[in-house]
C-alpha cells in the first residue's frame, strides 16, 4: 500500500471533500499566537475553484475591514500581471526567459451559510493509532501524520497525548461547505492580484498556463477556538480574522512595504490608526458607502497616501493618521484623550 492510499484511509473521508499534501510548519516565536501550514501546491484550475478572494466571503453587515480586503487593483493585474503570465500578449523583444509568482497565502477561514466565523471547533487530538495521529478541527479541517522515529521528527503533543510525525509527509483534509453547511474558505490573504490573473489568463489563453503549477502557503491558527478562549485570558487570544489581518500587516507592511492606506488602517500598534480604522467603519454604517467615498482610504502607494488625490474627497485616511500622530505626539495630550486619570486604577493593579 503506497503513501498516498494510506492517509487517505484515515478517518472520516465523506466529511471532507478537498485533501491537499504537504509539508506541515509552526511559526512562533516566543510568547506569539502560534501560526501554522501547510505547504503544497496547486494547478491553475485548482486554484481558481478553490481559493476565494476576501470579497466573496459573507458577513451578517458590510464590515470595514472586509471592504479593506476586497479591495483589488483591476488595472495592476491588467496592464502588468496578466501580460507577465501571458506572453504571448508581449512583443518579442520584451519577453521574459523566467517567469515565476512567490506563495499564495491562504487563510482557513471558518464559515457557516457563507458567512465568516471568528473561531474554530475545539481540536480533538488522537495519537492512539500506530501508523497515524490526527488532529482535527471537526467539521472544518483535519490533519493527518504519519508517526516517525526519526531524530528530525516533529513533536506534537496536547494534554498528556504526545506524538513524534514526519513533518514532510502530511495530508490537510478539508471541508469546503454548500450555500447552507458549515466549512471553511481558503482566502487568499496575500496573492489576492497573482490569483486573478491567473483566472483572467486561464479564461483568455489556458493553454499558456497548462505546465504551471502554483506554491500555496495554507495557514491556520490552531489555538483560535472556543476552548481557548475560555480558558486563556481574554487577552491572549485571538480570534480567526484578527489573526489573518495582522498577517496581512506584516506581508504587507514588514516585508514589501507596500500597502498605502491598508497598513493604516489594519495596524492595532498605534492608537491614531485605530481611530482612523474606527471613523471609516462608523462612516459606513451610519452613513453608507456613499458617503465613505468622500474619504480616500483605499490609496495603494505610501507616497500618495498622505495627499488627497481625487477632487471630490473630504479627507484622507493618511492625513487623519499623520494629524492625529501630532496631536498625541505629548504624553499628556494622549493622557486626557484616553481620559487616563480616571481609569487609572483599573488599568495599574497592585498586587499585593
Amino acid at each position: 500500500m503506497n503513501v498516498e492510499t494510506q492517509l487517505t484511509s484515515f478517518g472520516d473521508e465523506e466529511m471532507y471533500n478537498f485533501v491537499r499534501r504537504g509539508s506541515f510548519g509552526r511559526f512562533q516565536t516566543g510568547d506569539s499566537f502560534p501560526v501554522e501550514y501547510l505547504m503544497t501546491t496547486f494547478t491553475p484550475a485548482e486554484a481558481s475553484e478553490r481559493l476565494t478572494f476576501a470579497r466573496d466571503i459573507s458577513t451578517a453587515h458590510l464590515d470595514f475591514e472586509l471592504l479593506m480586503q476586497r479591495d483589488i487593483d483591476e488595472d495592476r493585474v491588467r496592464e502588468d500581471m496578466e501580460p507577465y503570465l501571458n506572453r504571448r500578449k508581449q512583443p518579442i523583444s520584451e519577453r521574459r526567459d523566467v517567469v515565476f509568482f512567490p506563495p499564495l497565502l491562504a487563510a482557513i477561514v471558518p464559515v457557516e451559510e457563507e458567512r465568516m466565523l471568528e473561531l474554530y471547533s475545539d481540536e480533538a487530538f488522537d495519537s492512539s493509532g500506530t501508523k497515524y495521529t490526527k488532529r482535527e478541527w471537526s467539521p472544518f479541517f483535519k490533519l493527518t501524520y504519519m508517526n516517525s522515529t526519526r531524530p528530525d521528527a516533529l513533536r506534537l503533543s496536547k494534554g498528556e497525548s504526545v506524538a513524534t510525525v514526519d513533518r514532510q509527509q502530511v495530508e490537510m483534509s478539508l471541508r469546503i461547505p454548500g450555500s447552507d453547511q458549515k466549512g471553511v474558505k481558503l482566502v487568499v490573504i496575500d496573492g489576492q492580484h497573482r490569483l486573478l490573473a491567473i483566472q483572467r489568463v486561464l479564461q483568455s489563453a489556458r493553454e499558456q498556463l497548462k505546465d504551471l503549477i502554483l506554491p500555496v502557503c495554507i495557514v491556520f491558527p490552531p489555538l483560535a477556538t472556543a476552548r481557548t478562549k475560555k480558558e486563556l485570558e481574554p487577552a491572549a487570544i485571538m480570534t480567526v480574522p484578527q489573526v489573518f489581518r495582522s498577517l496581512f500587516v506584516d506581508v504587507n507592511e514588514t516585508m514589501r512595504n507596500v500597502g498605502g492606506h491598508f497598513t493604516i488602517l489594519l495596524s492595532d500598534d498605534y492608537i491614531p490608526d485605530l481611530v482612523c480604522r474606527h471613523f471609516c467603519a462608523g462612516v459606513l454604517r451610519d452613513r453608507g458607502e456613499k458617503y465613505l467615498a468622500t474619504v480616500e482610504w483605499n490609496i495603494k502607494t505610501r507616497k500618495q497616501s498622505y495627499d488627497l488625490n481625487r477632487e471630490y474627497s473630504l479627507t484622507s485616511i493618511g492625513i487623519l493618521s499623520k494629524s492625529l500622530k501630532a496631536v498625541l505626539s505629548k504624553v499628556a495630550r494622549l493622557k486626557y484623550v484616553l481620559n487616563i486619570p480616571e481609569v487609572e486604577e483599573q488599568l495599574f493593579v497592585v498586587v499585593q
